[in-house]
């Protein structure tokens, strides 16, 4: 497979390789190797004690042999390997002084394990902190280095690979109080990742939306906040509320659909409402569905038995509600604001 090009009005094949920056490239070399993988490990098979591990085009080879054959073994197999992959030109490295470097990770061999650690091969300078870019930037960098050098090495050599990577940021000019904010932060996720049940505990756990109102819903919050209770705010204006008023096709909302035979007032729905009492008291209630349809349900309730707080208020106190005086006091689609 050959990738075409285009440019300066035309259209050219590549004679020989794949482009780097194709898009072809990583499917076309992960094809290419793997029917090379299925041939060595037939080949490999006359060697004992060998693990073989590939990332991309890099080999990563475990051998279990003793010391004084180690070197004909490391001979044996780069034959085999020069053989099936030819003609890719291979180079090679062997551990020295029982540590060996693959990619960006290095490996401390030792008789009971191996350790690694995170420690990259290209040993450049980071972006220096007083370059043009943005905080967030900057602290996805630091972010970045933290979180390699806990992910990608073992508990032995955690330690100092931080210490690597803190060295690094410090000699690119970042700030510790910038390095001590991202670390409390992805300590934190670490934790929490570590006690799943405190994240199930959290997600199940009500949420209680009220509308803003300044200095009492923070107040509401402060003390709900006390009792484990979760309270988050809503704005009465919304961005999608205002695209839908500029919407110059929209269709106008759809009231109440019922043909009432005798409606006290007219129809709302999603309403705190107000009833004035021939005592001179008023009575407030609230109603997700029609106002009319709970109108008559209290006119009901009043003329007949003593159900409900109106109807047991006006049989104490002799007085009548007045329905066709009802005013909206306020609308609302969530249930829980209206009674707040």
């Amino acid at each position: 497979t050959r990738p075409l090009l285009s440019g300066n009005n035309g259209v050219y094949i590549q004679k020989r390789g794949v482009c780097i920056g194709s898009c072809l490239a990583a499917i076309l070399s992960d094809m290419f190797l793997a029917h090379h993988d299925r041939v060595l490990s037939g080949r490999l098979n006359e060697f004992h004690g060998i693990n073989v591990f590939r990332f991309v085009d890099d080999y990563l080879v475990f051998l279990h042999h003793d010391v004084s054959h180690f070197p004909s073994v490391v001979n044996s197999l780069l034959t085999v390997f020069s053989t099936v992959l030819d003609p890719l030109k291979l180079t090679h490295e062997v551990p020295v002084d029982n540590v060996i470097q693959f990619l960006d990770i290095r490996l401390t061999l030792s008789e009971q394990h191996v350790c690694w650690k995170y420690q990259p091969r290209a040993n450049k300078p980071l972006l220096p902190f007083n370059s043009s870019h943005s905080k967030l930037v900057k602290r996805g960098i630091v972010n970045l280095c933290f979180v390699n050098a806990i992910r990608r090495s073992c508990h032995h050599a955690m330690p100092s690979g931080l210490k690597e990577q803190s060295e690094r940021l410090v000699a690119a000019g970042f700030p510790g109080t910038l390095l001590v904010s991202v670390a409390e932060k992805v300590l934190k996720k670490l934790r929490a990742v570590a006690s799943p049940d405190q994240d199930v505990a959290q997600k199940k756990q009500r949420v209680a939306v009220v509308p803003y109102m300044h200095k009492t819903a923070h107040n509401l919050k402060r003390i709900a906040n006390r009792l484990n209770a979760r309270v988050v705010f809503s704005a009465p204006e919304k961005l999608a509320k205002l695209c839908k008023m500029t919407d110059p096709y929209r269709k106008p909302p759809v009231g109440c659909v019922k043909k009432h035979r005798s409606p006290f007032v007219d129809c709302a729905e999603g309403v705190v409402y107000e009833i004035p009492l021939t005592c001179g008291k008023k009575y407030v209630g609230q109603t997700g569905r029609c106002l009319n349809d709970r109108l008559r349900e209290h006119n009901l309730k009043v003329s007949g038995q003593r159900d409900g707080h109106l109807s047991r208020h006006c049989h104490d106190c002799g007085c009548k509600p007045e329905f066709n005086l009802c005013t909206v006091i306020r609308k609302h689609r969530d249930k829980t604001a209206k009674k707040l």
